[in-house]
Formats: structure tokens, sequence, C-alpha cells
């Protein structure tokens, strides 16, 4: 036998036992998980690891490079036929903190989508500062009279419901208050990045504005349900929630093409796979990372960057904080009852608990219902692109 035939096979055989010896370490540790999208583990670092104490580090990475192959549907079904809840399948793989720090690593990568207009994220820092003025609010605004028209355009709108005109900035402020008017700027400034036309017959940016809208609208109706003071904020939380799926556009459009690709669909259009386990199989996180990360990024206040990070999974944000997420939880799913984007919805029930959180019965939800046609009528010419 020749040294280069010798070579291929003991290579061959090599790779064969090798791949068994870590496939059996992982299965010996009772653990099926990997690495975040291969992250966590850095290929070449043989210190011990900390999740499985038998297995160096490069051994961990090469079975999560050998995990990732496996195509996503694959992993569904495999799970499904272990009895595995698809709620349990979005987790697998990868750690929520794990998954976040890749999402804070990939926005600050970005040059586009994170960066709001200078002057929006000037009324943020402004609005935070205690010490700042409506005098100071009104003369930053005066800055940009585009942002100034647009701002006008949704206050004196009959969605947000004020019983007479508002002709200047100032005034909409004494009137409103500097928090509700920076919301308002924020989502006056948000329409642009929903920009990046169709990726496949599967996904189209302005589908998702228009379901990021209709989300918003349904939110601020619900929270005047449930008499929350921040309607507002309600509002613009509901426009965020999925701003996440574009922080992923920006970040990879293969790998965001490859996710919905991955997804699957029975006769009625409804998706058979949790849509962040095909995005945390090609990203290591999913768009809830993205979405929170984006909201730190920006220094929007904890209730938003909750609302991004937990829409789907409410009761994992800190006990006081929920209302928001459980807010935009119902909105979503109302606002996808008739049509428009809910690949990321595998299930639509509204469950009793939802209801329960902002102290309100079915009878809302039906009032929500019976206003949100002509609400998102409104609200889709107040902030059209």
């Amino acid at each position: 036998m020749s040294k280069s035939v010798f070579a291929s096979v003991f290579a061959s055989v090599f790779a064969s036992v090798f791949a068994s010896k870590v496939a059996s370490k992982v299965a010996s540790e009772g653990r099926g998980s990997t690495c975040a999208g291969g992250s966590e583990y850095v290929a070449g670092d043989n210190l011990p690891c900390a999740k499985f104490p038998s297995c160096s580090r490069r051994e961990v990475a090469t079975a999560s490079t050998l995990a990732r192959k496996r195509p996503i549907v694959a992993v569904a079904a495999s799970n499904a036929a272990e009895g595995i809840p698809m709620e349990q399948s979005v987790k697998q793989g990868t750690s929520s903190d794990d998954a976040l720090q890749i999402a804070h690593l990939a926005v600050k990568q970005l040059s586009h989508i994170a960066t709001l207009p200078e002057v929006t994220l000037g009324i943020i820092e402004l609005v935070e500062n205690p010490n700042s003025s409506a005098r100071d609010l009104n003369a930053l605004i005066g800055r940009d009279p585009a942002l100034s028209a647009r701002i006008l355009k949704v206050v004196n709108s009959a969605f947000y419901g004020l019983p007479r005109q508002i002709g200047s900035i100032d005034r909409a402020i004494a009137l409103l208050g500097l928090n509700a008017v920076k919301n308002i700027a924020i989502a006056a400034s948000l329409a642009k990045l929903f920009r990046g036309g169709a990726l496949s017959d599967r996904f189209d940016a302005k589908e998702l504005w228009s379901h990021s809208i209709a989300v918003a609208t349904a939110a601020k109706l619900l929270a005047k349900e449930a008499r929350m003071s921040s309607q507002d904020e309600a509002f613009l939380a509901g426009l965020m929630h999925d701003i996440g799926i574009m922080v992923e556009l920006q970040t990879d459009r293969a790998k965001l093409a490859q996710a919905f690709a991955d997804m699957q669909f029975d006769a009625d259009g409804q998706p058979t796979i949790d849509f962040r386990t095909a995005e945390r199989a090609v990203f290591g996180a999913d768009h809830c990372h993205f979405g929170e990360a984006l909201c730190e990024q920006w220094k929007f206040p904890r209730s938003l960057a909750l609302a991004c990070g937990h829409h789907h999974d409410p009761m994992h944000a800190p006990a006081e904080s929920r209302q928001i997420p459980w807010l935009v939880f119902i909105a979503d799913r109302l606002a996808t009852e008739s049509e428009g984007f809910r690949t990321d919805l595998a299930a639509r029930g509204i469950p009793r608990e939802a209801l329960d959180a902002l102290g309100i019965g079915p009878e809302a939800l039906d009032s929500v219902r019976s206003q949100l046609a002509a609400a998102l009528d409104e609200a889709s010419a107040t902030l059209a692109a």
C-alpha cells in the first residue's frame, strides 16, 4: 500500500472514530445541545469545556459543526418523534445569554439599520436626561423640518385622537409630554428602516412593515381597553417587535433566506416549525435577540427592549416587566387573524393567562377586533413610508 493511500485510509478511519467519540461523549453527558452557532467555543482552544468536562473545546466545536449540517427540518422531525415540544426545540443548541451576545455583536457591526436619524437619537438621549426641558426638545426637533412635519402628521391624525389640530411642536409637547413626543418621533423615523425589498417568495420587508403597523395599532387599542397610561409606548412596542428580522436581513441576507427556506407550512399556511428554531440554526440567535440588542444599542427604555425580546415568551421576561410583552403577544395574534406576516407564529391562540396579565376579558378582544380595521387604515396612512 502506498504512503498516500495509507494516509487517506488512516485519515478516514480517524475522522470516523473521532466523530463517534465526540457523539458518545455528548450523549454520556446527557445533553444534546452544543454551542450557540459555533460561537461559544472556538475551534483550536483545548481548554476544558464547562458543559462537557470530558471533551476539549476543540471537540465540542467540531461536534457543533457536524450538528449544524443537519437540516433543520430533520431536527424538528427528530424532536417531534421524541416528544420534544416545539417551544423546547427553540432553546436547543444555545443559551439565551449566548444568543443575545451574538445579537449584540451583529448590531455593533451594522451601520444602516443600527442607526436612527441623528436628531431622533438626540431626542431619545435628551428625554432620558432628567435635566432636559420642553424648550430643549422643541429646539432639537426644530433642526429637522422633515421630522417635525412627520411628528405633527402623527399627532394630528384621527388615529391619535386629539380633539383639535396641533400646529407646532412646542404645543404638542405641552399637550402630550416629552416622553409621548419622543415615542412619536421614533415611530415617524422607523419606516425607512423597513426597506430592502423582497428577499424571497416567503419574505418581503414591506409586508413586515405593514404587519408591524397592524400589531402597533392592535397594541394601542388593547392598551386603551386595559386602561394603560402608556398607549404611545404600546404602539411603539408593537411597531418595533419584529425589527430583529430587519437586523438579520442587514447582517446576512443569505442566512435569512435560508431560515425562511427551511420553514414548513400546512395546507392553511400555518407554520409547522417554529421560525425561531430556523433562525437559530443559521444565526445562532433569533429575531427576538436581535431586536432586544438593537433596542439596547439605541438606549431605548427597558420595557421596549423586553417587548422585542419576549413578545413570543412573555413569561420569560422579569415578572415586574411583563405587561408590554404580553400586550404585544396578544396584538401580534389579533393582527394576523385575517392576513399578513405570520411566519413566526406557530401557534396563534390567546391563552387566558395573557388576558389576566392585562386585566381584561374576552369582550375586550372583541372590542379591539371591531375597531382594528378602521384604526389600521388611519395608522397605515399616517406612517406611510
